[in-house]
């Protein structure tokens, strides 16, 4: 059994509790089954072992910059279609072409963007997102205590 995380919180945060859980899970899983990472680098704290960071690769954090060289190799690592399950590290359904007929586990960690949308910018796609995801995703896990 192969699981087959992408990059996506890697390449939006340098740190913060999202990306510490997927360190965790990675950690965990590796220990019963091979775990496997497509993202070619990143800046963020705790990013698991198995993550390529090039440190040469020293960009300013910028959103597009660290994101989309990570988008295209993750690209290229599904279509090789070598893993049994994928777990996106967040909301961006940019595989749902590629994978195919793999199961996908989808991590909600909450639904702050739900409850408080008049937090945030009426153009933000994370709840759209999330739902489309929840909707396709084999099987969910909801972290949250709430």
């Amino acid at each position: 059994m192969k699981t087959h995380f992408d990059f996506q919180i890697f390449s939006i945060q340098d740190e913060g509790g999202i990306s510490v859980y997927y360190e965790r899970l990675y950690d965990e899983l590796s220990k019963i089954m091979e775990v496997q990472a497509s993202c070619l680098f990143t800046q963020n704290h705790h990013s698991p072992t198995g993550i390529y960071f090039s440190p040469q690769l020293n960009f300013p954090y910028l959103f597009s910059i660290k994101y989309y060289p990570n988008l295209a190799y993750s690209y290229i690592s599904l279509c090789r279609k070598d893993f049994n399950i994928f777990h996106p590290t967040y909301y961006d359904p940019y595989f749902l072409s590629i994978i195919g007929d793999k199961p996908f586990v989808l991590t909600i960690f909450d639904m702050i963007h739900e409850r408080f949308s008049n937090n945030f910018n009426k153009n933000d796609p994370t709840s759209k997102r999330k739902k489309l995801l929840a909707i396709k995703a084999a099987k969910i896990i909801a972290i949250s205590e709430s």
